[in-house]
């Protein structure tokens, strides 16, 4: 697999100078910090339970 680590790059500062803190912009990680926090409360959800994250990206959005 190829990678096209200038146009990543430059996609990357374009984010920042818009200010970004990241791949994702601020109101993007507080939807999803929403919608995770809506689903480890949840009825379903085991108290006292266990979450496994597996991602990937900059781990802006980390449990």
């Amino acid at each position: 697999m190829r990678s096209n680590y200038a146009a990543h790059e430059m996609r990357y500062r374009q984010l920042r100078a818009e200010g970004a803190s990241g791949w994702t912009t601020d109101d993007e990680v507080d939807q999803i910090m929403e919608e995770v926090e809506a689903a480890l409360s949840a009825p379903y959800a085991p108290r006292g339970g266990r979450a496994l994250d597996l991602g990937c990206g900059a781990g802006e959005v980390t449990l």
